[in-house]
């Protein structure tokens, strides 16, 4: 153009094939308002490519490509070999000079994507001064994720695609050489904020998808426990400033069982259902024990137990009834509850983002009549809840014990929990080394990696005291490391006798029932049967038809039968979370099918699952 120089001109035709692309367009406007007259200089190469002068995390500028762009280039697709696999997303950490990309997507298969993460912004914007790459930024299938830190990366990369999708269809996180060694902080960082994270939802999907008939039968089974016991509500703030021990199931608990025999009367004594059979072994009753987890091999950590009555039960409605049998009048309920927090970012308790459908919507329901019993969102494992209850009853220290979080020893628990059986699922495959307490590495896995970060999003959060007297177990952030005999050995005997607190809680607050609530629960129970019924019939006559509809008809038949059930569907809702997350696990894998006529099959065949899935949950729930 007339009167710009190649830079403006190369510049112009570069914006406007991102103006295509809402969000090309917004991040190429925001570099050049960042970064008008302040780019990188480029070097003209001996191989005829443009190289250019970067600022490295350690040593000043360098040539990003060390003079040989070209060969450094070829070398790299190979080593790639990036096939084209249907639907497949590609992370790429480093744009370059644009280079990368153009291999990528020159192989990548059309229906597939590629997320490009560039840490530094300058280099991103002086890169569209030098070289024309209208071509990638008209390129459908590449997005770009620009100068954000690793886990802002990471958070974008799961709100721009879906999480759903990594779990529904393939993809690959690729290194850009050149970058990671100007960026070694940065690829460290973001490669274990990507890990953490896949972890993260994958746990979450597990959780979602494990909300099976248990959930339903245990929760339905207690209801006359949650009509007649207190809530967790009962016990905050009701012991500020009472040191606390949570005894964990980890392979040290084996090692301090002696000491914990001086814990009873300095500390509140809280142990997870996995160390109360071992404490027991041993003579000694805690206070609290803390049950939350559906799974029926649960109950094996309570079987051939009479509790002893100094010890209450913290549960949630969904465990098996067994177990809240055995503490008839000890017992407090909560409920967990999913949250839309950042992890390491940490809200105030009072005001934390709750999910919309992330509960036990049985209890949710119930508690519309029997009142609020307290709701936690510590979740990840038992422990993480058990320490989010323990902060907000006031206590303080909180001491760990038992609470490893890694292999030490090779060994995942302590010897004696339900996990000695070899047919209890567990977690026990080491796949990273972390720092440990005694100032080396032990092994540990990604759950375990994932609960220890929820565990440090927690204290973050309370910003109290918490002591880990783990003897070689994982570093935890937030805590000091210090032996639990001498932890004790400094505290003085506590002011209050905490089994009598305890008791005195639950008298005041046991429900008192007054008029009809039962009669009128019955009724509710008995109308909502009677919607779930009609929402069964609905969807089972809907089923029947959908084979001979095309696939908007069936959508849209979907939506009506959805709309006319709406009570029901609603409350059913949060029992369904295996069937939304097939749903949207199709609706993903419809990105890698190109034939129009598998389309069409694939989005009847998910739609009829939904109503497969909606007739037999409501049929579950009447039968309940």
């Amino acid at each position: 153009m007339d009167g710009q120089t190649r830079e403006e001109s190369i510049w112009h035709k570069n914006l406007a094939a991102a103006a295509a692309d809402s969000e090309q367009g917004r991040i190429l406007q925001e570099c050049h308002r960042r970064f008008r007259s302040m780019a990188y200089s480029p070097k003209e190469c001996e191989d005829g490519w443009l190289d250019l002068y970067c600022r490295s995390e350690a040593m000043g500028q360098r040539l990003l490509y060390e003079g040989q762009p070209k060969q450094r280039t070829l070398d790299l697709a190979k080593a790639w070999d990036v096939r084209a696999n249907p639907g497949e997303l590609i992370l790429l950490l480093g744009f370059g000079l644009g280079y990368p990309v153009r291999e990528i997507l020159a192989r990548v298969h059309q229906t597939g994507t590629l997320v490009v993460i560039e840490p530094d912004s300058l280099a991103f914007y002086s890169t569209f001064l030098y070289l024309d790459l209208s071509d990638i930024l008209r390129d459908k299938r590449v997005s770009f994720i620009v100068g954000l830190k690793p886990d802002r990366a990471v958070e974008a990369i799961g709100s721009q695609r879906g999480w759903i999708r990594f779990s529904a269809l393939p993809h690959r996180f690729l290194l850009h050489p050149p970058t990671t060694r100007i960026h070694p902080a940065y690829t460290r960082t973001l490669q274990q904020a990507w890990v953490d994270t896949l972890s993260r939802e994958s746990m979450y999907r597990a959780s979602r998808t494990e909300h099976g008939v248990e959930v339903v039968r245990h929760t339905v089974a207690n209801i006359g426990a949650l009509v007649r016991e207190p809530g967790i509500a009962a016990l905050f703030g009701q012991f500020q400033g009472i040191p606390a021990i949570q005894v964990g199931a980890g392979p040290s608990l084996n090692e301090c069982i002696e000491t914990l025999r001086n814990a009873q009367s300095k500390t509140l004594l809280v142990c997870v259902n996995a160390a109360y059979k071992i404490l027991r072994k041993h003579g000694i009753e805690p206070h609290i024990v803390l049950c939350l987890d559906h799974q029926e091999e649960n109950w094996n950590c309570f079987a051939d137990q009479t509790p002893h009555p100094v010890t209450y039960l913290i549960a949630d409605p969904r465990i098996d009834p067994r177990i809240v049998d055995l503490f008839q009048r000890r017992t407090f309920f909560i409920s967990w509850h999913s949250t839309t927090e950042r992890l390491g970012e940490p809200q105030p308790i009072e005001s934390i983002p709750l999910t919309k459908h992330g509960g036990n919507a049985v209890y949710q329901w119930l508690q519309k009549w029997i009142g609020e019993k307290g709701t936690v969102t510590g979740t990840g494992s038992v422990a993480v809840a058990g320490f989010q209850i323990l902060a907000r009853m006031g206590c303080k220290p909180v001491i760990l014990a038992g609470q490893d979080l890694a292999f030490p020893g090779s060994r995942a628990y302590a010897q004696g929990t339900i996990y000695d059986n070899p047919n209890v699922k567990r977690d026990a495959q080491a796949t990273r080394s972390v720092p440990s307490t005694d100032r080396g590495w032990v092994d540990t896995s990604e759950t375990l990696t994932l609960y220890r970060c929820l565990l440090e999003h927690e204290i973050k959060r309370f910003g109290i005291p918490v002591i880990n007297t783990s003897p070689a177990g994982a570093m935890i952030a937030g805590t000091s490391v210090r032996q639990l005999g001498a932890t004790l050995a400094d505290l003085n005997p506590i002011s209050i006798d905490v089994s009598r607190r305890l008791a005195d809680l639950y008298d005041m607050s046991v429900p008192k029932w007054k008029g009809g609530l039962l009669d009128n629960l019955d009724e509710e129970i008995r109308r909502m049967s009677s919607l779930l019924k009609v929402l069964a019939d609905s969807a089972n006559e809907a089923e029947q038809k959908v084979g001979a509809m095309t696939a908007d008809e069936a959508e849209k038949e979907l939506q009506r039968v959805i709309g006319e059930n709406r009570e029901a569907f609603d409350f059913l809702n949060d029992l369904l979370q295996e069937s939304h997350v097939r749903y949207q696990e199709s609706r993903c894998r419809l990105q890698a099918e190109t034939d129009p006529a598998k389309r069409e099959e694939m989005r009847i065949q998910s739609v009829r699952e939904v109503f497969a899935a909606i007739k037999k949950w409501a049929r579950m729930s009447i039968d309940s």
